[in-house]
């Protein structure tokens, strides 16, 4: 049975895009290593989309996924912060339930545990994201040091 991965992605800040975009990632490896088979919707076209200029909006991914949410045995929803706001994963859930597809909601923190520093290093120096996570180890810019221990005093 085919089972759509939905997760929230649309956001105006790319950063927030490119971490859902990792989460989808790592729950579809998952996933699929329990031999379960996965269509995950943004680890197919986040890279692709960026690399080849393919927009972002849910106006033009609605067809596409709603074909392949019509396509599946069930909607696993990943309840990442702002899956319950997400015009595209309400428009899944709606088409699932309206097709008699199960919906299995998925609690994402489990996974989020495993998101190490290895990717967020990665996107930082490709320049998906502009800044490193408090928690990567890299060298900070003599700067923003000496305003941080001034603030501290």
């Amino acid at each position: 049975m085919i089972e759509y991965l939905a997760i929230p992605y649309s956001d105006p800040d790319p950063e927030v895009m490119a971490y859902r975009a990792e989460v989808s990632d790592l729950i579809y490896a998952e996933l699929t290593k329990e031999e379960r088979i996965i269509y995950p919707p943004i680890s197919c076209n986040h890279i692709v989309g960026i690399k080849y200029g393919l927009p972002k909006d849910w106006s033009f991914w609605e067809k596409f996924d709603l074909e392949f949410v019509g396509a599946s045995g069930r909607l696993i929803v990943i309840t990442l912060p702002g899956w319950g706001s997400s015009v595209g994963v309400a428009a899944e859930i709606k088409k699932a339930k309206e097709m008699g597809i199960e919906v299995e909601y998925l609690d994402p923190t489990p996974y989020l545990a495993r998101l190490d520093a290895h990717y967020m290093k990665r996107a930082y120096l490709d320049g998906t994201i502009k800044k490193p996570p408090e928690s990567l180890p890299l060298r900070k810019e003599r700067g923003k040091s000496k305003k941080s221990k001034r603030r501290q005093k």
